[in-house]
C-alpha cells in the first residue's frame, strides 16, 4: 500500500532525477554532430566512445523517468480512463520510443563493426532527432497540458506552458524540414527540461496537500 502523498513525492523525485540525467546527457558529449561529418569528425566521435555510451544511457533512463512522471500526473488527476489520459499515455510511448531509437543509433555508431556504420548511424541519429520535434514532444505535451489545465494537480499555468511548448516543438518540426535551426532547437530542448523540472518541483510541493489515502493502483 502506498499513500497518494508518497506516490506523488516518489514520482516528483523521479521527474527531477530524469531532468538531471537528460541535462547531463545533452552536455556530456562535447563532439557536435554534423550533417555531413568528415573523417576527422568521425574519428573524434568514435574516440569519445565511453562518454557517448554514458550519454546514451542517461538519455534512455532519463526519458523513461520523465514519462513515468507524466503518467503519474494523469493518475493523480484521476484522468487515466479519459481520452486525454489515453492520449498522454500514447504520447509518452512515442517520446520514449523516439528517444530509444536515437539511443540505439548512438550505440551502433560507437560499437558497430562495419567501417561505414558510424556514418550511417549519425544520419539516422539526426533523423530520429527530428522526430522529437515533429511528433514526440507535441504528442505528449498537448494532452498532458490539457490534463493539467482541467485538474488541480498542478498550477494551471504549467498546463498552458505545456501546450505552448507543444506548439513550439511542432512549429520547429515543420521548420526543420526546410532549414536547419540548431540553436533554436537547443533552446527549445532546454525549455522542455526546465518545464519538466518546474512541474516536478511543483508536484513535490503540493504532495503534502493531497489526501493521505491509498492510490487506486495500490488498493487494486
Amino acid at each position: 500500500m502506498i499513500s497518494s502523498r508518497s506516490f506523488a513525492r516518489l514520482n516528483a523525485l523521479a521527474g527531477q532525477a530524469g531532468v538531471v540525467m537528460l541535462t547531463i546527457s545533452y552536455n556530456i558529449n562535447l563532439t557536435p554532430l554534423q550533417p555531413q561529418p568528415t573523417q576527422a569528425h568521425l574519428a573524434a566521435f568514435v574516440a569519445s566512445r565511453a562518454l557517448i555510451l554514458a550519454a546514451a544511457w542517461l538519455q534512455a533512463v532519463g526519458t523513461v523517468l520523465c514519462v513515468v512522471f507524466a503518467l503519474a500526473l494523469v493518475h493523480l488527476a484521476e484522468m487515466a480512463s479519459r481520452f486525454s489520459g489515453w492520449l498522454t499515455f500514447f504520447g509518452g510511448m512515442l517520446l520514449t520510443v523516439t528517444s530509444l531509437v536515437e539511443v540505439a543509433f548512438f550505440f551502433s555508431a560507437t560499437t558497430g563493426s562495419q567501417p561505414t556504420i558510424a556514418l550511417i548511424s549519425l544520419d539516422l541519429i539526426l533523423a530520429a532527432h527530428r522526430l522529437h520535434f515533429i511528433i514526440a514532444v507535441p504528442a505528449l505535451f498537448f494532452p498532458l497540458g490539457y490534463v493539467i489545465t482541467t485538474s488541480r494537480i498542478l498550477p494551471r499555468a504549467l498546463g498552458g506552458a505545456a501546450i505552448g511548448l507543444a506548439l513550439v516543438f511542432a512549429s520547429l518540426g515543420i521548420a526543420d524540414l526546410f532549414i536547419a535551426l540548431p540553436v533554436v532547437d537547443d533552446i527549445a530542448r532546454s525549455l522542455e527540461l526546465l518545464w519538466w523540472f518546474i512541474a516536478a518541483v511543483a508536484l513535490l510541493m503540493r504532495a503534502g496537500k493531497l489526501p493521505d489515502s491509498a492510490t487506486q493502483a495500490a488498493s487494486e
